[in-house]
């Protein structure tokens, strides 16, 4: 199978998104790999959360920034779950392939202190904060980068190649049979977000035979092909 299934925010459709168990249920189905998102406590550390304030997940309203990462601990998101560190994260996926994104500034050099302590970890960076990515890339030089694009495709598939990206991530919608065609003359991987309809899923992998898909539900991709990434 050309495709590979990558969790969405871990697996955000099995477990709370974001957290180790989110993670452990994506392992759990066969991903090829989990994408998760990074912000910044406010004493500057990098924690693995999607939105800028607790209120979706929590009882807690406050934003993200505004926390120490004592503090951050103490709240309990719905389940009863924590919001983990990247590092945990990282040891969390074991070697499976970690797809984080940056979703704050100033990240670029957290991440890779980060990275720098896991040197045998699989996890590669995306960002639609492309000057983060810029950074990074000139910090670690075997980085995989990838920028990210839910308008413009064309224009993703261009900021890839100047970074020096493995990729460039898509919103689905905006997926398009040039793009498809520049980026694997230029060797660079697509990743599509976020799909979670099977038969959707089955026509843009006939399209686009060699995308990696991010979903919500790995398992049902998985499972309908009979088989594991």
């Amino acid at each position: 199978m050309r495709t590979k299934i990558i969790g969405h925010r871990g697996a955000a459709g099995l477990a709370l998104e974001n957290t180790i168990a989110s993670i452990e249920a994506a392992k759990q189905a066969g991903v090829a790999g989990m994408e998760i998102d990074l912000r910044l406590t406010k004493d500057m550390q990098v924690v693995v959360f999607h939105d800028a304030n607790l209120a979706r997940l929590s009882d807690d309203v406050r934003p993200l920034n505004e926390l120490d990462f004592a503090e951050l601990r103490q709240i309990k998101l719905h389940g009863g779950h924590q919001i983990p560190t990247f590092s945990e994260a990282i040891e969390a996926a074991d070697g499976t392939l970690l797809v984080a994104e940056i979703k704050d500034d100033g990240m670029a050099q957290r991440v890779a202190d980060i990275l720098d302590r896991y040197p045998h970890a699989n996890v590669e960076i995306s960002s639609f904060k492309y000057h983060e990515l810029n950074t990074l890339k000139h910090i670690r030089p075997k980085t995989k980068i990838y920028p990210c694009a839910n308008t413009n495709p064309v224009e993703g598939f261009f900021i890839a190649k100047a970074l020096g990206s493995t990729g460039v991530t898509l919103n689905f919608w905006v997926l398009n049979p040039m793009t498809y065609f520049l980026s694997r003359r230029s060797k660079l991987t697509i990743m599509a977000y976020t799909v979670n309809n099977r038969l959707l899923g089955r026509f843009l992998t006939f399209l686009y035979p060699n995308i990696e898909l991010c979903t919500n539900h790995p398992e049902r991709f998985i499972a309908s092909k009979g088989e594991k990434q």
